[in-house]
């Protein structure tokens, strides 16, 4: 039986010393490490996120005394979609349309964004058809607009629940604030 001495004791100390390091490193790099999608998920939430949001939130209080009791009168609430909201709309939407993607991952964020836009422009445009139709029933008007808003805000909601769930599956902080239910 060959008797362990203090020199062999000291290499196998070395050697898991080595491999300790060696796994150190790999978990640090793993943990410190970015992938492209966590940089350019980075970017588009601290960066894009609140430009867009800062001209959807000026757009939405531009919309907001449509909801309201009493309501504008139908030329008023015309001119404040056609020559307001509208061409609001359509220049947040180009700005949304113009951020260079890379990656898969905020492609798709990129996109539902975007048809969140196309839901709300929608709306918009279902309501000066409304208001320009004389003959048409009020209430089935009314109905059809509601559909329209709704489906603005649900086309809200996921792309807000899309983001959340990315930062999330990337290891990255979900955002504070994301965009509220489309003022109807």
């Amino acid at each position: 039986m060959k008797r362990w001495t203090f020199g062999s004791l000291l290499w196998g100390a070395r050697l898991a010393v080595a491999a300790m390091a060696l796994v150190a490193l790999a978990v640090g790099y793993q943990r410190l490490h970015r992938s492209d999608e966590q940089v350019e998920l980075t970017q588009y939430v601290e960066h894009e996120v609140p430009v867009l949001q800062a001209e959807e939130a000026v757009l939405l209080e531009r919309l907001r005394p449509l909801s309201t009791v009493p309501g504008p009168t139908p030329e008023a609430a015309r001119k404040l979609l056609v020559d307001d909201a509208l061409p609001r709309l359509i220049a947040l939407r180009k700005r949304a349309a113009s951020i260079v993607t890379k990656t898969v991952v905020v492609r798709g964020l990129r996109d539902d964004y975007i048809a969140w836009l196309d839901r709300l422009a929608e709306a918009c445009r279902t309501s000066v058809r409304a208001i320009d139709d004389p003959k048409a029933d009020a209430t089935r008007s009314a109905a059809l607009l509601r559909q329209r808003f709704t489906e603005a805000d649900e086309a809200a909601r996921r792309w807000s629940e899309h983001v959340r769930a990315a930062c999330v599956r990337h290891r990255l902080a979900a955002p504070a604030a994301l965009p509220a239910a489309v003022a109807r």
